[in-house]
């Protein structure tokens, strides 16, 4: 008789209705399913049939859950391994496409005072005055045939990027740098602070640099001082008057909203003033937040939940302070609400159950320290999002405004309800772990738009012939969740990716470090908060139609 326990990777969120139901996500199969408490209890305690064999849920139910992945024959160590074969072959599909960007120069005309490229000044390449010329350029696009001689497998989309891509007196060589991409039949976009764009307008369009994202930092006077231009002062109503030039010429405009905790008003603000200028009629435009990362982010590091002593982590969380070495604690009982997984001490639970002896299941109990975590780690985020989910409430035409500030869980989530779909995964977090290529004017390669300028990320040279530096290339590219410490024990890994390799990085930990941000709680936070609001939409509608 084949023996099913409750996977380890099903997470369970507790929805606020009238019969307590839960919400189900299954962290490898993609499932998502609503419960009754009977079932989800039953799944919580282990799941294990009685003495005769029998399982206390209905066989069309029992069914169910085998089919959706919650139940499961396999041990623990399959369960890993499964796991850890499915990110490996994500992260080779998703490899196989080549991204690259060209970083035009390194100087810009804005002196932002939280700009991560500040510290390049400090590692010896200063505010470089050195600027692709044309023979760069010509070396880029051969280079990036040499990377991969199947055009077909290059991205046709090439981002330019800084320093600042698109300043006036860089016209020349961008001309050029988009010429002869589109002769390749690559098109473009950039990534720019948008004030000296009018001076570009023969190059902005559709099948040319088609796209641009552009930071406002809340309304005129607050975005005036944080973003100002090093001669004029000044730069919100130019910047304005230029996003009206591209909305008309049919580019994408994307305007991303430096905010925080202390600025969520000034969305609204800002968000009247798109309505006032009309950007809104427009297809092509769109505007979101997104949470600003620094010294006064205080979520913690996943690292830290992983420690052995749940006084340690109480303390080294209220410090902010991550261990340098960490395991996942453990409780002497299966806990369904962990995080995190100890397969080896799971895989002898496994056993033991199997041979009744000194088996314990008692996935109710509560646990005060989780909670007291919960609370400092969502204290920034989390209080972010419930602002927003109280903001909609109240005009939900607002909802688009916050897409970067919950990892983009609440598109996912809708997207996944409208269509029935499962949950969609990735394996790793962004392009820099999967083949992007960063050709700056020096003739350097990186692979991380958040580490450029810093020599000791370089991954290699394009200057003369293309030289790769293997050690350095191989902590980015060979960087997945199955791979990582942290997220390998994970059961919320394949929808978080393993997080900002850089930001990892920038704390002082080490390249295989994953960086949560807090996304298992924000995970728990949002996904029940969307579900409960496309379930009132649907009723909304109903009700419409009578």
């Amino acid at each position: 008789m084949t023996t099913y326990r409750t996977s380890l990777y099903t997470i369970f969120l507790k929805l606020e209705n009238e019969d307590n139901d839960f919400l189900l996500v299954h962290g490898y199969t993609g499932a998502m399913d609503i419960v009754t408490e009977n079932v989800a209890h039953f799944l919580r305690k282990g799941a294990r049939a009685d003495k005769s064999g029998n399982y206390p849920v209905e066989e069309d139910t029992l069914a169910v859950l085998i089919d959706r992945g919650y139940l499961t024959d396999k041990a623990p160590l399959e369960e890993r391994e499964t796991v850890q074969l499915m990110a490996d072959i994500f992260h080779k599909k998703s490899s196989l496409t080549k991204t690259f960007l060209f970083l035009v120069a390194y100087d810009c005309n804005f002196r932002c005072p939280y700009c991560f490229e500040n510290s390049i000044s400090d590692d010896g390449k200063a505010w470089s005055k050195k600027v692709f010329t044309k023979d760069s350029v010509d070396r880029a696009y051969e280079a990036m045939l040499e990377v991969e001689p199947d055009r077909g497998k290059h991205r046709s989309m090439i981002t330019l990027y800084g320093g600042e891509p698109l300043l006036v007196e860089n016209k020349e060589v961008v001309t050029y740098i988009v010429e002869e991409g589109l002769k390749r039949n690559y098109n473009f976009t950039a990534i720019t602070n948008g004030y000296d764009l009018e001076h570009f307008t023969e190059l902005l369009g559709p099948g040319k640099i088609q796209g641009l994202q552009i930071t406002v930092d809340g309304p005129p006077e607050k975005h005036n001082m944080r973003r100002t231009h090093y001669l004029h002062g000044n730069s919100f109503e130019k910047i304005m008057q230029n996003i009206q030039i591209c909305l008309d010429l049919n580019v994408t405009i994307s305007i991303r909203i430096n905010t925080d905790l202390s600025n969520f008003d000034d969305i609204k603000v800002v968000n009247e003033l798109f309505k006032e200028y009309g950007f809104f009629k427009y297809k092509n435009f769109r505007a979101y937040s997104a949470l600003v990362h620094g010294e006064n982010n205080e979520n913690i590091s996943c690292n830290v939940v992983m420690t052995n002593s749940p006084e340690e982590i109480l303390e080294q969380v209220k410090t902010k302070e991550a261990p340098a070495e960490f395991e996942v604690q453990d409780k002497g009982y299966y806990d369904p609400d962990s995080q995190y997984i100890d397969f080896e001490k799971e895989e002898e639970r496994h056993v033991d159950a199997l041979n009744e002896v000194n088996f314990h299941y008692d996935g109710d109990t509560e646990n005060p320290l989780y909670e007291e975590i919960d609370k400092i780690q969502l204290l920034n985020r989390g209080k972010y999002i419930d602002k927003y989910y109280d903001s909609i409430k109240e005009n939900p035409a607002d909802a688009h405004m916050i897409s970067c500030q919950d990892f983009g869980l609440r598109k996912t989530m809708l997207n996944v309800l409208d269509k029935g779909n499962l949950m969609p995964f990735k394996s790793t977090f962004c392009s820099a772990q999967t083949g992007m290529l960063i050709f700056d004017p020096c003739g350097d390669l990186y692979t991380c738009w958040e580490t450029v300028g810093m020599d000791k990320h370089k991954v290699g040279t394009y200057k003369g012939e293309l030289e790769f530096f293997d050690e350095e290339l191989a902590h980015w590219f060979g960087r997945n969740i199955g791979k990582t410490p942290a997220c390998s024990k994970c059961k919320y890994a394949f929808f978080c990716g393993g997080g900002c390799q850089a930001h990892a990085l920038a704390e002082g930990r080490g390249y295989d470090s994953s960086y949560c941000d807090g996304f298992p709680k924000t995970f728990q936070k949002v996904v029940p908060k969307v579900y409960e609001e496309y379930m009132l939409n649907l009723a909304k509608a109903e009700t419409e139609k009578v």
